[in-house]
């Protein structure tokens, strides 16, 4: 006799850098998968239990979220304050749908429930930890990186933060930021990260999910090439993604910030 399963099912709905960021979305997913007992090699669950849409443009976020309420899943979870809007637009239609989402807290319905993280307090021991290691180094007069994805308060909570913790060590120090205004275009990133570098910057932590993949790549390529440079990751542990040789990373360190902590607990 066939057994129904218990558990409940969820749907996620991410920005077009999807799951395989190795950053903001793919903590989201792993946190799906860890409820589930499943992995990331071996996925049992998916399309049945669990499911991920990936959006390539933000003008397909509310057919998808109206997709999914129809679909009757029993949660449904966007990433990121990008959604925040549609979210807002869609909750309102479908009362008896819940949903979740990451990085806002002006989502005020009764059915969306809503994760905020400290991301300024880990991005100020990583603005500290880039400051000692140019100290270590003996780096005179070391200038630091900050690229974000698309603008807003939660990614300037990751550069303040950076920042006062480089300033807490080095207070003279220079920093110098830039916005690629997207979340999947490592490519933007990895030209910034080269120009620079050349130009004399040291460590550059980025907040901009897929994007911050060029930062890693081009900090990457250079240490290969015996250059001093450094990339910090963020959301995930990017350590692996920074290796280049005989287990040596380009990721100085990585701001975890855990975002599979809100999708467990929401399926609880």
């Amino acid at each position: 006799e066939a057994k129904s399963d218990a558990r409940p099912t969820i749907r996620l709905i991410t920005d077009a850098a999807g799951i395989d960021d190795k950053s903001f979305n793919a903590a989201a997913w792993r946190g799906i998968l860890a409820f589930y007992g499943d992995t990331w090699e071996k996925q049992a669950g998916r399309g049945k239990l669990y499911d991920v849409v990936t959006c390539q443009t933000q003008d397909q976020y509310i057919p998808n979220l109206k997709l999914a309420s129809d679909e009757g899943y029993d949660l449904i979870c966007v990433t990121g304050f990008t959604f925040a809007d549609a979210l807002g637009e869609v909750a309102p239609l479908y009362p008896d749908q819940k949903y979740m989402i990451v990085d806002v807290d002006w989502v005020v319905q009764p059915n969306v429930m809503q994760f905020m993280f400290s991301e300024h307090e880990g991005s100020y021991l990583v603005g500290v930890a880039a400051a000692l290691k140019a100290q270590a180094d003996g780096i005179k007069n070391p200038k630091f990186g900050f690229i974000g994805g698309v603008p807003g308060a939660v990614i300037t909570k990751f550069e303040m933060g950076y920042i006062q913790g480089i300033k807490s060590v080095l207070p003279n120090a220079e920093v110098v930021d830039y916005y690629a205004n997207d979340w999947g275009k490592p490519e933007l990133a990895k030209a910034q990260a080269k120009n620079w570098f050349d130009s004399g910057v040291y460590v550059i932590y980025s907040a901009a999910g897929g994007t911050g993949n060029g930062t890693i790549a081009q900090a990457k390529e250079y240490r290969s090439q015996g250059k001093n440079v450094w990339a910090i990751g963020v959301d995930s542990d990017q350590y692996e993604d920074g290796i280049y040789a005989d287990g040596k990373s380009a990721v100085l360190t990585s701001m975890i910030k855990r975002v599979e902590a809100s999708t467990v607990y929401a399926l609880n």
